[in-house]
């Protein structure tokens, strides 16, 4: 809620697709990505990096539900042309997904929504 109040502030309500689509893409993605991975729990994913247990499987449901979130919100709320949404949700979607991939447990909660807004945000000034 306070990523929603301080995005909403700062960009303004024109642009309030992008604090929409990071949300979305936050929730539904991190949800998939859980239940994917602890269901399928066969290829973890163990580097320096990556800060908890996570699955291919479960990232893959991360990106794939980020993307298709993102791209339906910034092209029908945004009302962003096909090809820019495209082009956008997949950098959001593969940024959205390394960011969960890296970052502690728990604090995606945080990171993941405020990565995907600055993507956006980067992506309209472009």
């Amino acid at each position: 809620m306070i990523i929603i109040g301080v995005t909403w502030g700062i960009f303004g309500a024109e642009k309030k697709y992008i604090i929409i689509a990071s949300v979305l893409a936050w929730g539904i993605g991190d949800a998939l990505a859980a239940l994917v991975g602890k269901r399928s729990n066969t290829t973890q994913i163990s580097n320096k990096l990556v800060r908890s247990t996570k699955t291919i499987e479960g990232s893959a449901a991360m990106f794939i539900a980020s993307i298709i979130v993102i791209f339906l919100v910034i092209y029908f709320m945004g009302n962003n042309p096909l090809w820019y949404s495209i082009i956008i949700s997949l950098i959001a979607g593969v940024v959205a997904t390394l960011t969960e991939m890296w970052t502690r447990e728990g604090w995606d909660t945080l990171s993941v929504p405020l990565v995907i807004v600055f993507v956006l945000q980067l992506g309209t000034i472009i």
